[in-house]
């Protein structure tokens, strides 16, 4: 554990593989919040709007959402988890992976009566970050819950940023409930503080393509939210609703100073 200037003095771990390829991590909510491939620079997005302090929510990087995917029920938004402390159940010995958990307790129990254990696993190398999210149910009895890794990717240029593999999907949109489908000659984009649900999504990867990094490739649960917040950024979220999900962003070439981010859950 270190301090470091990206933190705001919040307890935080770094990551550095034998290749260089870095990470920054915060024990509360678990929250990847830097990201630095090998030869290339920042990769994740932060809002010069957040301040990190304990117990409130940090708007960039990585956070965890869980048990509830925004206003979609009773707790606060995107529920607990972001704002908890986590627990460093391992980091390994070649600096690149560390492995955090959170369980229930009796303030979890008091907005969310179940018992459960999420596990985060983060691995940098190279040109990829890794990110696991899972959730063991503890107790006797089922329940249901949403999860998702709300990434925020920082762009030079958000109107080169295109989202591939859900043309000619259905999709809900958020801000006026109407449904639509995109044409199948269409990248998914979405137009200034607009959002798309699209659920039911086929069981093949789909992608960001920028015009300063390539492809960033995300294999996840088959629900996603795209998400495009004024001029200064594109939201695209898997949310899984089961008792797993793994991501992969991986990028092919190195990127240039960023301007604007796109944010995938």
């Amino acid at each position: 554990m270190s301090a470091d200037p990206k933190a705001q003095g919040l307890p935080s771990i770094g990551l550095r593989g034998p290749d260089g390829a870095q990470a920054r991590i915060l024990l509360q909510g678990a929250q990847l919040l830097s990201w630095m491939p090998v030869d290339a620079g920042e990769q994740l997005y932060l809002s010069p709007a957040s301040v990190l302090q304990a117990g409130s929510p940090v708007r960039g990087g990585v956070p965890v959402v869980f048990p509830q995917f925004a206003k979609l029920g009773p707790l606060a938004q995107h529920g607990f988890a972001r704002t908890r402390p986590w627990h460093l159940d391992q980091a390994n010995s070649d600096a690149n992976t560390a492995v955090l958990s959170l369980s229930d307790d009796a303030d979890t129990r008091g907005l969310w009566p179940h018992q459960f254990t999420l596990g985060l696993r983060i691995h940098v190398s190279g040109r990829e970050l890794h990110l696991e999210l899972s959730c063991l149910n503890t107790g006797t009895t089922a329940f249901d819950f949403t999860g998702a890794l709300h990434t925020y990717l920082a762009l030079s240029d958000i109107d080169q940023a295109k989202v591939l593999g859900l043309e000619g999907l259905p999709y809900v949109d958020a801000v006026d409930s109407t449904v639509s489908i995109a044409n199948a000659s269409q990248t998914c984009c979405c137009s200034n503080n607009r959002a798309r649900h699209c659920a039911k999504l086929p069981s093949v990867n789909w992608a960001f393509q920028t015009s300063w990094s390539g492809t960033l490739v995300k294999r996840c649960a088959p629900h996603c939210q795209i998400w495009r917040r004024r001029a200064t950024g594109i939201c695209c979220a898997s949310r899984p609703h089961s008792s797993a999900s793994q991501c992969t962003l991986s990028q092919d070439n190195a990127g240039s100073a960023r301007k604007a981010c796109i944010c995938c859950k």
